[in-house]
């Protein structure tokens, strides 16, 4: 199975915004669920988890162990780190880093593992672009096309 990254819009089938019982029919009965304060996490096969608020789903999370998670056609977890940040550099102009992750606003996106070869703590996650927003005056910027 392949799930393409569509930055500002979710993962595959995944639209942000779609609800527990949507996100259900398109993944399947989730493994595990919790709930903090006002969110609640789903964890699915092929190591996807899903973070809802106000049952609306705004940020989706995959691990080294994800298969098939492309963007532009690259497998991310596949492909070559550098390579990955490079792509999405490029595509969103910018890049930032904090806390170990790689932030990439303009597509809501985040890496860790990819820029440090820590291969065994590789995962992307997807957000709507309200959630980096917030914090764009903690990050600092990095380029990988140099």
């Amino acid at each position: 199975m392949s799930l393409e990254i569509y930055p500002a819009q979710g993962l595959g089938n995944l639209k942000f915004g779609m609800t527990i019982s949507e996100s259900q029919i398109a993944l399947g009965q989730e493994l595990d669920r919790t709930v903090r304060d006002d969110v609640t996490e789903l964890y699915f096969e092929n190591y996807l988890n899903l973070a809802f608020r106000n049952d609306g789903l705004y940020r989706i999370g995959a691990t080294r162990y994800s298969k098939g998670i492309t963007y532009k056609g690259i497998d991310i977890f596949a492909a070559e780190p550098s390579s990955v940040l490079k792509a999405m550099e490029a595509e969103s102009g910018e890049a930032f880093e904090m806390y170990g992750f790689i932030v990439f606003l303009k597509l809501g996106l985040s890496l860790t593992g990819f820029h440090d070869d820590d291969a065994e703590n590789k995962a992307v996650t997807i957000s709507v672009l309200e959630e980096w927003q917030s914090l764009r005056d903690e990050l600092t910027t990095v380029s990988f096309l140099r």
